[in-house]
């Protein structure tokens, strides 16, 4: 692999028992097969299909995830709210109100590569939150020397124009 190349493996939306089960039996192999530099896994319904705990997110981990993403589900587990402010690179939406627990984004370090991963949440079906590109616009303004970004985005909405909106 040229030493300018970057694997980033994305799993999405692990929903409950039968998918973190499915995560510690698959994704270690998986990560053998596809050597990915930098694993990031959506974990925002893993909790009994709606939100997460700290617990559950050092399962994920254990099981190769190096970055957990979330969305509108991040709190349906209410002691996760307080859990969600000690944890390392477990991101709620950056779009989020400022004063709610915890980090959208985070950079981590992968083959020498600095990445900056946003984790946005478009609007459209959505409760009101703040404009994901201000939001995105705001974070790469902090970053000017990162090179390397991954931004995954939770929105139900289906059409190219609703996705993150």
């Amino acid at each position: 692999m040229p030493a300018d190349e970057l694997k980033i493996l994305f799993v999405a939306d692990v929903v409950g028992h039968p998918g973190r089960d499915a995560v510690k039996a698959i994704l270690p192999a998986l990560k053998g097969e596809l050597r990915p530099h930098l694993t990031v896994l959506n974990g925002e319904n893993a909790a009994g299909g709606f939100g997460l705990t700290a617990k559950i997110a050092a399962e994920l981990k254990a099981a190769g995830a190096d970055v957990i993403t979330s969305g509108n589900h991040v709190f349906a587990q209410k002691e996760f709210v307080g859990e969600l402010p000690s944890l390392q690179n477990v991101l709620r939406p950056a779009n989020y109100p400022p004063a709610a627990p915890g980090q959208g984004w985070c950079v981590t370090d992968a083959a020498g590569h600095q990445v900056l991963v946003m984790n946005l949440m478009g609007r459209v079906f959505l409760d009101s939150l703040d404009d994901p590109f201000r939001a995105a616009d705001q974070i790469l303004a902090g970053h000017p020397d990162v090179k390397v970004v991954f931004c995954p985005r939770r929105t139900p909405a289906s059409s190219p124009a609703g996705r993150l909106m």
